[in-house]
């Protein structure tokens, strides 16, 4: 998803304790978060044309997500926004949607 809608989903996972890792492709701004997998039935058509149209989609099963290297994270050409805490510490990917929508609902101030 765009970093700029990745902070705020970000910022909405920690609030409830569900911040997991993210990775930070600065070139193409874009956050990709690591998750949990999709279950069955819960990549609905609907779903896929809502994320789409945040410019958000999820990589489908079996997919390879590459992750930051030290050489990437020297560079900068990929960086961790925030590194795995376990193998296993992952967020749900439906929460992750979740707070996508979520902060999409809201109505950003005027500055």
């Amino acid at each position: 998803m765009p970093a700029d809608l990745g902070e705020r989903v970000q910022q909405q996972l920690a609030e409830t304790d569900l911040a997991g890792p993210v990775v930070h492709h600065p070139r193409a701004r874009r956050w990709t978060f690591i998750t949990g997998p999709a279950h069955a039935g819960s990549m609905t058509k609907s779903l896929s044309a809502e994320l789409f149209r945040l410019y958000a989609t999820v990589a489908c099963t079996g997919s390879q997500v590459v992750l930051p290297s030290a050489d990437d994270e020297r560079t900068g050409y990929r960086t961790w926004v925030q590194a795995p805490e376990t193998a296993d510490a992952v967020p749900p990917l439906a929460d992750v949607i979740e707070a996508t929508r979520t902060v999409c609902t809201r109505k950003v101030p005027s500055r």
